[in-house]
């Protein structure tokens, strides 16, 4: 049923993002939120930091996980998000387990 579907997310990995002040603060952590459209950057989690602490961001660090936690791999912001916080002055960074 489509009440059964809505409930099961069909991405395989998760997002989180951290962001960092200027002055080196942690201002926020979230997690990517499903959506209907996934290219809708409202449920990215670095939209969603962006969103409720604007310019007093420095830099978000993103992290894409699989659903079983243990591995991790390179993951770049969307267009949309990338262009919100070029506008914003806010670096983007992206972290993997492998060091990168």
């Amino acid at each position: 049923s489509i009440h059964l579907k809505s409930k099961q997310s069909i991405s395989k990995c998760h997002v989180a993002a951290v962001a960092d002040s200027k002055a080196g603060n942690i201002l926020g952590i979230t997690m990517s939120k499903p959506v209907r459209n996934r290219h809708d950057p409202q449920g990215h989690a670095e939209w969603q930091l962006m969103c409720k602490y604007g310019r007093g961001i420095d830099k978000i660090y993103i992290a894409r996980f699989s659903k079983a936690g243990n591995n991790s791999c390179k993951i770049d912001p969307c267009p949309m998000c990338k262009g919100l916080a070029d506008r914003l002055e806010i670096t983007i960074v992206s972290l993997t387990n492998d060091g990168e």
